[in-house]
């Protein structure tokens, strides 16, 4: 796997794992406000779960990767439980 695909998975694993942290520490009631973001990074948050799969299917087109189609799947499940179970409980 090319450099280049590797850092976008773990940076997009670790926003996905920041923001379902966040959502569960709302959810359960273990509110850290210095944890929870402000308005302008909620939104970076937001567009990262749509950008970031975007950005690895671009960067996975021609890179010779063996399992093209699983990095992509994963990067999709990753923003969908980065938006339902991280920023939703966020926002309710």
């Amino acid at each position: 796997m090319k450099k280049r695909v590797r850092i976008i998975f773990y940076v997009h694993a670790f926003v996905a794992a920041y923001c379902v942290t966040c959502g569960l520490l709302d959810t359960y009631g273990h509110f850290h406000s210095w944890l929870i973001p402000g308005v302008a990074v909620f939104y970076l948050l937001l567009a990262s779960a749509v950008l970031l799969p975007m950005l690895a299917a671009f960067s996975l087109t021609g890179s010779g990767c063996k399992h093209p189609v699983v990095l992509v799947v994963t990067h999709i499940t990753m923003g969908a439980g980065q938006l339902f179970f991280g920023l939703m409980p966020l926002i309710s």
